[in-house]
């Protein structure tokens, strides 16, 4: 999947004046540069709303006032620690100004300055009333509160930039297997050691192992681990199918076509699959982007990985295999079966999300359990729940 959120660059102070004058006289909503932001599509999708004027216009006031109320609390908090309350009636709203207005903080005195007036608009302050409670000149107040704008538009832009990129993690977290990971020790080493290796040396990572070793799981942490940290801009994860499950034909086109679909890029046309993944790769690299290629299940499709590791190599890759595929100069790591106690961690974990006992599962039933699956995560959740199923049978049956 490949989300880019491209901030908003028309918002302009005058833009965001209007906005908070019609939330002061509580107009109804024009067109304003700020509907357009992700900041406002995520608080309108978390409020539920359906859209429309009369939402919109709720939503995007509620932002307006959250906004400048926020930045308001933090400056005050910086000097003093008295209570802000945001219900205060018009004479303690009067000592709030008094008491900012002993500092000698345009922002924080044209901050003071704009919530009286915009977002208390119910206690029906004047220009002239905000700068006698602050013990300011009209002049002086109106260079603060001037200074004061540009820094709500630089919060804004900064909140913007926030809001897209929690927009494209959890975008790209969608483009990830969704399962639930059990924090296992050892694989958690190795993935802390993949991470330091895929972010400052190395460029592409091999997991290797028998069937049901944790490959995937691994690389889907791994993957997920590089989205927090913003690491990636763009992410295409395939699950390849087994080589004789493939239609005869070029190997390499089929797989770059298949990563064109998972970054939704058009492959009908006069040009081939490999050219349009080689402009993508082009466009991302432009543009400072970085794109997290994971194939699951290389086996069969070396040949196909060799013929377009040019375009590769400018990506994260992640690819996990039975075996080391050959030539492999990346970092890697072998998926070894599991110790004891991780083996415990992952068995008490199925046993408490089974919700059937009360009691915490033996341990030497756990041992007996690793020892049949041979420490393979995969066999041990299926050597787990026979043992399950036979277990509730048996206590139902008595």
């Amino acid at each position: 999947m490949s989300v880019f959120q491209e901030s908003p660059n028309h918002l302009t102070i005058e833009a965001l004046k209007e906005a908070y004058e019609r939330l002061r006289r509580f107009a109804p909503l024009e067109a304003t540069p700020l509907l357009d932001f992700m900041l406002f599509r995520r608080r309108l999708h978390e409020f539920n709303a359906l859209g429309g004027p009369t939402a919109d216009q709720y939503v995007l006031y509620d932002l307006l006032a959250e906004v400048l109320t926020q930045q308001l609390t933090t400056l005050r908090q910086s000097y003093h620690d008295l209570p802000f309350d945001p219900l205060a009636s018009r004479a303690e709203v009067l000592d709030m100004l008094a008491q900012d207005g002993q500092y000698a903080n345009e922002f924080l005195i044209g901050c003071s300055a704009l919530y009286c007036r915009y977002v208390r608009a119910d206690l029906d302050f004047a220009w002239e009333e905000i700068a006698q409670a602050l013990a300011q000149h009209p002049r002086t107040l109106l260079r603060y509160v001037d200074s004061t704008w540009q820094l709500l538009l630089h919060t804004f832009y900064r909140l913007e930039h926030q809001a897209c990129e929690r927009e494209l993690q959890q975008r790209l977290w969608m483009a990830l297997p969704q399962q639930t990971f059990v924090q296992l020790e050892d694989q958690q080493a190795l993935i802390r050691s993949a991470f330091h290796a895929l972010t400052t040396t190395s460029t592409a990572l091999a997991i290797y192992g028998p069937p049901g070793s944790g490959k995937s799981t691994i690389a889907a942490q791994l993957g997920s681990a590089l989205i927090d940290q913003s690491r990636v801009q763009a992410v295409a994860w395939l699950d390849l199918p087994s080589r004789l499950e493939v239609s005869s034909g070029d190997l390499a086109e089929i797989l770059a076509d298949a990563i064109c679909q998972q970054l939704h890029l058009p492959t009908q046309g006069s040009r081939s699959a490999e050219e349009v993944l080689y402009n993508h790769l082009n466009y991302l690299i432009g543009k400072g982007y970085q794109l997290l290629l994971i194939l699951d299940g290389i086996d069969g499709w070396q040949a196909a990985l060799r013929h377009l590791w040019p375009f590769m190599s400018h990506c994260l890759v992640i690819i996990t295999s039975r075996t080391l595929p050959k030539g492999w100069a990346g970092f890697e790591f072998y998926c070894a079966p599991l110790d004891t106690a991780d083996a415990l961690t992952l068995l008490t974990f199925l046993d408490r999300r089974s919700g059937w006992r009360e009691r915490a599962m033996d341990e030497a039933v756990c041992q007996r359990l690793t020892q049949i699956a041979g420490g393979n995560p995969a066999k041990l959740r299926r050597a787990y729940h026979v043992w399950f199923n036979i277990m509730r049978e048996t206590a139902y049956t008595g």
